[in-house]
This record gives C-alpha cells, structure tokens and sequence, in this order.
C-alpha cells in the first residue's frame, strides 16, 4: 500500500479505501455500516433503484459466526427505512441450501465468514457482482490471525473472475470497489492484504504504524 494520509473522515462517503483501527467491542461497526447504507441510498436515488435483480453491491467479511450476527442485527435496525437493501448472513453452521436460495434471489449487502462464502463462490453460479461497489474486512488482523487468508484470497480471484472490469489494477485493486480493512492492529499480515487490495487509502484511529 502506498500513499498513506492520516484522517478522521469516514469511507465510503468519501469514496475512498480506507483502514480504520477499532478494538473489539468498540462500536465499530456502525463506523463503516452507517456510511455504506448512505452511499447505497445515494446511489439507489442519483443512479439507479437498487433491487434483488441488480446483485451483490457489497460483501463484509468477518472471522466469526458470532460477528456476522452481531453486523447483520446493526443493519436490521440501520435499513428499516431502506426496504430495498436485502441483508443476511452467509456462515459455517447454517443450512448451505437455504443460503443458496437467499444468494439467488438476490442480496445488496452479504456478511460472510470466508470459508462459507467461498463455498457457494465454488457452487452457486448465480452469485452476481456486476455492480459490486464495497469491500469490507471486519476484524481483519483476527480473520489472519485465524487462518483465513487463503480463503479470503480464494474467495477474492472468484470474485474477479465474475467482475474482471472492476479489478483492473494490481492483485485485486480496484477503482470501482472500495475497501474498508477494520483492524485493532496495522501488522505485517494486515499490511500485506491491505496492499493486495488497495494502492492508495487513508487511516483513520492510527497514530503510528504498528
């Protein structure tokens, strides 16, 4: 990654990647959730009227099965204004065909474990990410810590492969798809997916490198 500023601006209403520091517990959530549903009803108004039929604008990673609930019930509360933003969770231990069916019908934001995506990214050739427009690593220095950066890789080469004009730069870096890595630390292993994903980006909560 190069070209760090530091910053206390917010992500996706500033249209830029960003990684931002925040402890477990902190409330970090809404800090990227409450941004993307802005961007999404912005473009939904200026662009085009998202619907199940446009596909996928934005997938969160995240390392835990407990997590993914816990983003998934934020966002229930953040989108009751927005009916037409379809959420839900795609994780180990919960029914894989009834997630294949909630995946074809259509869903504008996927909150996923790696592996559990990956799997339907494997098997479920109607996943459709044309309009992908974010990118977000909950706990990012936790999902490598855990073990998860070949599936997040694995999982990021299928995803090109369905929207190669959005990956037009190195790796996966995009102009198109913006990148949120959530971390409570900026380590060799955070750094070093940060700059498989992103060339430029601004920090916010990080004072020094760590």
């Amino acid at each position: 990654m190069t070209s760090v500023q530091k910053s206390g601006i917010p992500a996706l209403v500033q249209n830029k990647h960003v990684v931002l520091k925040a402890e477990t517990g902190s409330g970090k959530t809404l800090t990227y959730l409450v941004p993307l549903i802005e961007h999404l009803s912005k473009y939904s108004l200026e662009v085009e009227k998202i619907n199940r039929d446009n596909g996928t604008y934005a997938v969160i990673f995240s390392p835990t099965r407990e997590l993914c609930m816990q983003i998934d019930n934020e966002m229930a509360k953040l989108r009751k204004l927005f009916y037409y933003i379809q959420c839900s969770t795609i994780m180990g231990g919960e029914n894989p065909k009834k997630e294949k069916a909630k995946l074809r019908k259509g869903l504008t934001i996927v909150v996923c474990t790696p592996g559990r995506l990956l799997y339907h990214l494997q098997n479920t050739k109607t996943i459709n990410f044309s309009r992908l427009q974010a990118i977000i690593f909950d706990e990012a220095d936790r999902l490598l810590d855990m073990g998860f950066e070949k599936e997040m890789t694995d999982c990021m080469n299928e995803i090109k492969k369905r929207c190669p004009e959005k990956f037009t730069g190195k790796e996966f870096q995009s102009d198109d798809v913006r990148v949120n890595l959530v971390s409570a630390t900026l380590s060799r292993k955070v750094e070093r997916l940060g700059a498989s994903l992103m060339k430029d980006y601004i920090t916010v909560g990080f004072d020094n490198k760590a």
